[in-house]
């Protein structure tokens, strides 16, 4: 895991930090959000697989389109702090993952950004299509 952290340009010169999410169903969702701008990276690594949880997948909101990335248990996923992304409600079961994370964004995710009409219908309308 820290030589994947370390991967990502810009990072080199971080200290990372690793945090276990649970999140059991019913829950809601991880709203659309970029990283602080002082983080440099973040990774995550499914712990369990999707069969034992229904929802909890992680969508990008990237030129313009929400994508819903398909997982499997132990996969890993690295983003830089500007991508807005999210996580779909967790409905039933739980979902673990393990959270690499820059130290200097002492707060994790925590900076949300204002989505507009035209994203929430976006986001709505893949969710409809996949279902």
């Amino acid at each position: 895991l820290k030589t994947r952290f370390y991967s990502v340009p810009g990072s080199e010169s971080s200290t990372f930090k690793i945090v276990l999410s649970l999140t059991k169903g019913p829950g809601p969702c991880a709203n659309f959000e970029c990283l602080q701008t002082d983080a440099r990276s973040t990774s995550e690594v499914l712990l369990n697989s999707p069969e034992d949880y229904k929802g909890g997948e992680m969508a990008f909101f990237v030129n313009d389109e929400v994508d819903i990335l398909p997982r499997a248990a132990g996969s890993l996923v690295q983003y830089p702090p500007k991508v807005l992304r999210g996580i779909t409600s967790v409905v039933e079961g739980t979902r673990m993952s393990l959270l690499i994370l820059d130290k200097d964004d002492a707060a994790g995710i925590d900076l949300p950004l204002t989505l507009t009409e035209d994203d929430v219908v976006s986001f709505l309308a893949h969710r409809a299509c996949a279902k």
